[in-house]
């Protein structure tokens, strides 16, 4: 019998293309939630899942790297809100910080949850070696 979060797991896996990233990036924004000052604790037993259900849909280890890429990117750009919020102090003088804060800091930091996918992965894969 094939239970409701079976399918929808499933569903989830099946995804591709700029859907699939596009929630890999919505599931990283929302565990950002799980964070203070919002912290929403239980997204992270939304957020997880889904990106482990999203990973399972990944034809090979360089999917699951960008998978966890954008993953991060999402999880970054909302969790270093007060990065860019720090500026505002001083908008005239800070005004050419601004992208680098908001979209050059987290496009850094993604890579750890792309390098922490990559090695997921490549444990979970069946050794070749015999």
């Amino acid at each position: 019998m094939e239970t409701p979060l079976c399918r929808l797991a499933q569903e989830i896996a099946a995804l591709s293309g700029w859907h699939r990233y596009g929630l890999a990036f919505v599931l990283g924004a929302l565990l950002a939630g799980a964070l203070p000052p919002i912290d929403l604790t239980p997204l992270i037993f939304i957020a997880f899942p889904g990106l482990l259900w999203l990973d399972e849909g990944s034809a090979s280890i360089w999917a699951s790297a960008r998978l966890g890429y954008v993953f991060g990117l999402g999880f970054f750009v909302a969790g270093l809100y007060w990065v860019a919020a720090a500026l505002f102090v001083d908008i005239g003088s800070f005004w050419w910080a601004l992208p680098f804060a908001v979209l050059g800091l987290p496009a850094l930091l993604a890579f750890w949850p792309a390098a922490a996918r990559t090695r997921a992965r490549g444990e979970a894969a069946p050794s070749k070696k015999e």
